[in-house]
């Protein structure tokens, strides 16, 4: 697998992204409860 320094710096971004959304998500249905 071989990335460019900017397709690096995306996909970490967009890594982290996801796993802020799914802590966002998890905080949400928790508050709910």
């Amino acid at each position: 697998m071989k990335y460019g320094k900017q397709q690096m710096m995306l996909i970490r971004k967009r890594i982290r992204v996801e796993t802020w959304l799914e802590e966002q998500i998890e905080e949400l249905f928790d508050g709910n409860d």
